[in-house]
């Protein structure tokens, strides 16, 4: 959590870290497609930055987790 300029651990749930299982890749790119953005903020207001959060397999399965618009929630999305 973000307490002035500085993040802080959130002490609850919210705070989990959970790594990547092998043969597992993320990638996430922002709304203006910039690569390895790497955040995706939640605003108060329940808006939140467009993104694109992609979920792949060694196997070629993906998914992508899209909000393309600061007005929508993430959709997930199955190729």
């Amino acid at each position: 959590m973000q307490e002035g300029a500085e993040f802080l651990p959130t002490g609850s749930d919210f705070g989990q870290v959970f790594s990547v299982p092998d043969g597992f890749g993320i990638a996430m790119t922002d709304a203006q497609s910039q690569p390895g953005a790497g955040v995706v903020d939640f605003f108060p207001t329940g808006r939140t930055q467009p993104a694109t959060v992609r979920i792949t397999s060694d196997d070629g399965y993906m998914v992508d987790i899209v909000c393309p618009t600061p007005a929508e929630g993430f959709t997930l999305l199955q190729s």
